[in-house]
């Protein structure tokens, strides 16, 4: 029986990192392209981006989708290692692009309310919107066809990390067994309350389910530590007023109902400089240094590097993939 050794490993939070950024491959639908078509060369150039890049990834394919929800806001796909028995639910994390992720991400500020499950506590409304888009895709009928001792993770970046906090017990639920579903979220918000936490950790306790984040990245503190934001760039552009404003209409109007879930496994994050420069003192772009510190922070290729593997990025994936498929087509003519 394919099963995982309890407790955090770092060589799987690799692997899993790395699935996650290719989650981001191909997310702008080329013009007149169907949703289908799109699918489709998501599933090409993840593939080959798998079979070209490092070896932690070498082995893996994709085994179902990807697949996009009908206003293409919301991914998933899953990989595979036949070899291991093992399986990879990975979510797609935000796409600014569409307002409904925007929603989603900002739910905090919007209502708390029950999760699908008996006595589950509640998670935040834009999530259980994101939640049942995702179910619009019927991956559960993909997990009903897996091996019954096929091991399971469940992963995501950003907005799909806080996703798979709340898919991860839809998959425990419908594949039982000890150390048999595993979940590692990177840089996720937090998905709900006290309620949700206890429900979560029941499932998962303190060995199967990890929350990754990179100590100077501002997204992981939403919603139950959004104070901690304004500590954050000292000695390169600290947190201006107006963003602290901003903060603190999010701490009052959040309260301290939201817990996050998984245990914390940090990151310790340094500040990224733009082009070596130094502290700028220049106080009316403050605000863009500040934001654009914070974009460094949480991006999926900081991720990759805080924890020591090889970037396989989405751009980078891409160019890989083509590259890949060139080689393939120039042996074809040979």
């Amino acid at each position: 029986m394919s099963t995982f050794s309890p407790n955090y490993s770092n060589s799987e939070a690799q692997l899993l990192m790395q699935l996650s950024a290719l989650a981001y491959i191909d997310e702008t639908p080329l013009q007149s392209e169907t949703i289908q078509q799109q699918e489709a060369r998501m599933k090409k150039d993840i593939n080959a981006a798998l079979s070209s890049g490092p070896p932690i990834v070498a082995e893996w394919q994709v085994a179902w989708g990807p697949a996009l929800t009908s206003d293409r806001a919301n991914m998933l796909y899953f990989a595979g290692n036949s070899s291991l028995n093992q399986y990879a639910l990975v979510i797609r994390g935000t796409d600014w692009s569409f307002i409904l992720n925007w929603i989603e991400d900002f739910a905090g500020l919007l209502a708390l309310v029950p999760y699908p499950a008996l006595n589950a506590g509640n998670i935040a409304a834009g999530t259980l919107l994101g939640l049942a888009a995702l179910q619009t895709l019927d991956f559960e009928a993909f997990l009903a066809t897996l091996p019954v001792d096929a091991g399971i993770y469940v992963t995501g970046h950003s907005l799909g990390g806080c996703l798979a906090s709340v898919v991860a017990p839809l998959v425990y639920t419908q594949c039982p067994g000890t150390n048999r579903v595993k979940v590692y979220t990177f840089a996720s918000p937090s998905p709900g309350d006290q309620g949700f936490l206890g429900y979560y950790s029941k499932l998962f306790g303190n060995t199967m389910a990890f929350r990754v984040f990179d100590t100077l990245d501002c997204v992981p503190n939403g919603w139950a530590t959004l104070a901690t934001i304004e500590t954050y760039y000292q000695g390169f552009y600290p947190c201006p007023q107006d963003i602290k404003n901003i903060v603190n209409y999010g701490i009052s109007e959040v309260g301290t109902e939201y817990k996050n879930v998984g245990v914390d496994q940090p990151l310790p994050g340094q500040i990224i400089w733009p082009f070596g420069a130094e502290r700028l003192e220049i106080d009316p772009i403050g605000d863009a240094l500040f934001l654009w510190e914070a974009a460094q922070q949480h991006a999926s290729l900081n991720y990759l590097a805080l924890l020591k593997t090889q970037p396989m990025t989405a751009d980078l994936a891409l160019v890989r993939a083509i590259s890949s498929r060139l080689r393939l087509s120039r042996g074809a003519a040979k």
